[in-house]
């Protein structure tokens, strides 16, 4: 094999593992994450709890992916209404919105947007938590406003 050839080879390889790096960097939880189960209608779902600002401000956005039980719950300290929008998200979600562990309403099958999203999806009246989880995941699983939200121990 000529010098060129082994060259060619060793940058390869070192492109591939750079993607798959990144690949693991952004489909992953934050290091510090605190990670919980909830259960809705009968299907548990592990869920990256966030409550700070600036974890609720970037939420899953940049992410490669989610898993198809995951989720990332937002923790709000004060029920109020609120508003999210998709923004730099590279797939498309559900979004629960939860007050006192009952499911007030659902924005379902959210497209992705870029950094200046034109869409915003609130909740219909107060709430305390937010649950982030793939699209189709409510019509799925018969996910409907009303349920009540379990959370494990």
């Amino acid at each position: 094999m000529s010098y060129s050839k082994n060259k060619k080879i060793i940058l390869l390889f070192v492109i591939l593992l750079a993607i798959w790096i990144l690949f693991l960097i952004t489909s992953a939880p934050r290091r510090n994450a605190q990670i919980k189960q909830v259960e809705i209608a009968g299907k548990i779902i592990d869920v990256e709890v966030v409550s700070s600002p600036t974890d609720t401000y970037k939420g899953l956005s940049g992410r490669a992916n989610l898993c198809a039980t995951c989720g990332m719950l937002f923790d709000f300290p004060e029920k109020e209404v609120h508003a999210f929008v998709m923004r730099n998200m590279n797939f498309p979600l559900d979004i629960i919105f939860i007050a006192d562990n009952r499911i007030t309403n659902i924005a379902e099958n959210l497209e992705r947007e870029g950094s200046s999203p034109k869409n915003s999806y609130l909740s219909s009246e107060p709430i305390n938590k937010v649950l982030e989880v793939n699209a189709n995941f409510c019509q799925e699983f018969q996910i409907k406003p009303g349920d009540l939200i379990k959370f494990i121990e």
